[in-house]
């Protein structure tokens, strides 16, 4: 009896070369494909062009091929045809593309989001007043993007706590939301949760037996 064998479609075939990092190969195969509709292919050529593997470096390529999917909707070009337009300072259109990806539960959009009407990417005011949102609402964001596994998001709220950036300085919130983060392996907050415990900072008690907990996490997230 003869064993059948699984054809291997041109499009998987572009992904064997890109994960074994043959990017000029991925990309050989992968551009007439993109050139037929198909939205992964469009995808994968754009990260290509994105980051400049196999091709010369281009945003404004990327921002092309990403532009098919995102006007149909896939959430993931979106977000990521965002990324490209703040790379060729288009803010405004970024900005649009974070809100399109956000109605789709992206948790990277949301959190940049956040990044942006808090005033972590320092967008000038003339822009940021073109949108009805502010502060607050890129507090919410965070949330949203901590809620649905992107960490870092939980550790900017604590930060924005812990300093009173804009809100009153809330240390229990603080320690709230660097807790979140840090039990999901985010090491920067694991980080701030050690020293914490190690000098009694945030309300806590000394707590050597803690401090050595988060700080063995953290080597363990660099041995990983």
């Amino acid at each position: 009896m003869k064993t059948s064998k699984m054809k291997t479609s041109k499009y998987e075939q572009g992904a064997i070369a890109f994960a074994d990092e043959n990017y000029q190969k991925a990309m050989e195969i992968m551009l007439p494909l993109a050139k037929e509709g198909d939205i992964k292919a469009q995808l994968s050529v754009a990260s290509m062009y994105f980051s400049g593997l196999g091709v010369k470096q281009d945003y404004e390529k990327a921002a092309q091929w990403y532009r098919y999917g995102a006007e149909k909707g896939h959430p993931i070009a979106q977000h990521s045809l965002a990324m490209a337009l703040f790379s060729l300072e288009n803010i405004e259109e970024a900005i649009e593309y974070l809100l399109k990806a956000d109605q789709q539960n992206i948790s990277f959009a949301q959190s940049c989001l956040g990044d942006v009407f808090t005033g972590a990417y320092n967008i000038p005011n003339h822009i940021l007043s073109k949108f009805n949102f502010g502060f607050y609402d890129g507090l919410v964001w965070y949330e949203k993007a901590g809620d649905g596994g992107f960490s870092y998001a939980y550790h900017r709220l604590g930060d924005i706590y812990a300093k009173g950036e804009v809100v009153t300085k809330n240390e229990i919130n603080a320690l709230k939301f660097y807790r979140k983060a840090a039990q999901e392996g985010y090491s920067p907050s694991q980080e701030v949760l050690a020293d914490a415990y190690r000098n009694g900072l945030f309300g806590l008690p000394v707590d050597l037996e803690q401090a050595q907990y988060w700080s063995k996490k953290i080597q363990e997230n660099e041995n990983a």
